[in-house]
């Protein structure tokens, strides 16, 4: 068991790493006198010295005698400043949150942040979770395991009282409802797909959507641009359906994509609005087993989880990035615990549509696609 002198210097380590951090200081720089630190972290000389000694055993600090202390070196590998919690929500299916919390580890590494993961503990859907659906959190906040929190979830009000109390900084990403705290957030873009397919002049578009979070945001989407098409033209998949594998889920894709697709010719979608990489990749592999004359795809695409590139310039797609929303919201934390923002702030991520027409004049695809660039006939 550490003593409480071993407790304050690592107490000091940290903060010293954060102070590196977070002043963006480059190797050259020298850090603030000793009576500054002192003041700062309301600790003494001797604990600030034993600290200070630590880095510069590894080469990371420099002392100049009646100079000062200096950065040495700014590869900080392996030091914590920060310990960062993140309250998700069970994901093992999911692969685009996955990715996004893989976004958010990289962040971490390259700030040097601790993550101290919270996973939800009940698997039934709610629209605020309470502090006691993720175990640990409640004492890691109480013991100061936690310097400030990311959520993917919306807090019920005894979860947010309980954070004022404790003034524990939180920014929410745009998975949480609704969001506590600071916000960092993409403009839902199944709406604005649907708007683009009836700015395009389409008669007949279709929807298939995955359905995580609240029921009816999506079929009440559609049905507020194509009111008289929403009873059979909007597919739904429960993400709670069947038996939560991959095969059940495909099952669940064709068996949505086959409703639309049996119809007689001239009742079949002429645009299919699809936000999500995964099921798109599905359905045009269902049609292209039966058809040449593709429909209209308004789709996504992401950065960091290429599912869908089909060959062939098919329609609209939006552009996803979880490395800038993960980079965003790490940031905006630190820097409303470094006081440089209030907990109210609010990122918007743009999320960048790819026409149809720009990926004709070659833009917006890979380049190995570019070469056999043709509209789908």
């Amino acid at each position: 068991m550490k003593n409480s002198q071993e407790n304050r210097t690592e107490l000091v380590r940290r903060a010293l790493i954060s102070l590196i951090i977070d002043s963006g200081m480059k190797p050259g720089d020298k850090l603030p006198p000793q009576a500054a630190l002192r003041q700062r972290l309301g600790v003494g000389s001797a604990t600030i010295a034993s600290a200070i000694k630590t880095f510069v055993d590894d080469n990371i600090l420099e002392i100049k005698p009646n100079n000062g202390v200096f950065l040495a070196s700014d590869d900080i590998s392996g030091y914590i400043g920060r310990r960062i919690g993140v309250v998700n929500f069970r994901i093992s299916n999911y692969p685009s949150g996955a990715m996004l919390q893989q976004c958010l580890r990289e962040q971490f590494v390259d700030h040097a942040c601790l993550e101290i993961p919270f996973i939800r503990n009940v698997p039934d859907r709610t629209l605020y979770d309470s502090l006691s659906m993720y175990g640990g959190l409640s004492r890691a906040i109480e013991n100061g395991g936690v310097d400030g929190l990311i959520s993917t979830v919306s807090f019920d009000s005894g979860a947010c009282e309980y954070l004022k109390k404790y003034k524990i900084p939180v920014c929410s990403l745009d998975t949480a409802l609704y969001p506590y705290g600071a916000v960092v957030c993409s403009k839902s873009y199944h709406e604005l797909a649907c708007k683009l397919a009836l700015e395009r002049g389409f008669k007949r578009p279709a929807m298939i959507a995955l359905e995580i979070q609240v029921k009816g945001v999506f079929r009440k989407c559609f049905a507020k641009y194509f009111p008289s098409l929403e009873s059979d033209y909007c597919k739904i998949i429960d993400h709670n359906r069947g038996n939560g594998s991959q095969d059940e889920f495909q099952r669940l894709i064709t068996e949505a994509i086959s409703e639309l697709w049996n119809r007689p010719a001239d009742e079949r979608p002429d645009c299919l609005i699809i936000p999500d990489d995964i099921i798109a990749s599905a359905v045009y592999m269902y049609l292209c087993a039966r058809t040449s004359k593709i429909p209209h795809f308004i789709y996504e695409r992401c950065e960091q989880l290429p599912f869908f590139m089909p060959p062939e310039v098919i329609g609209d797609y939006f552009y996803l990035d979880h490395s800038a929303k993960a980079k965003a919201a790490v940031e905006l934390l630190l820097d409303i615990m470094n006081g440089k923002k209030k907990m109210n702030e609010r990122i918007d991520i743009k999320i960048r549509l790819i026409t149809k027409e720009e990926q004709l004049n070659g833009n917006g695809l890979d380049k190995i696609f570019k070469q056999n660039i043709k509209e789908n006939v």
